[in-house]
């Protein structure tokens, strides 16, 4: 069975795709990287929402602004 996605959010920047998906409540939260042809080239999880805001904004620069819920 597929796991169901709660929360989607997603950023443009730098010719790339960021998404941060929600798996709750057996994993956490994702944030996947994806390049101009949509393929995933990094994926980094943590526990919950902020910490993976934070970690996008240190990893990646984008600030918590950027971020456009999609789902």
């Amino acid at each position: 069975m597929k796991d169901k996605i709660y929360s989607v959010f997603e950023c443009k920047s730098k010719d790339r795709l960021f998404r941060i998906e929600e798996d709750f409540p057996d994993v956490g939260w994702y944030l996947k990287v994806f390049d101009n042809n949509m393929n995933c080239i990094a994926d980094h999880l943590q526990n919950d929402f902020d910490t993976i805001i934070d970690f996008g904004l240190e990893e990646y620069e984008i600030q918590k602004n950027e971020w456009i819920k999609k789902l």
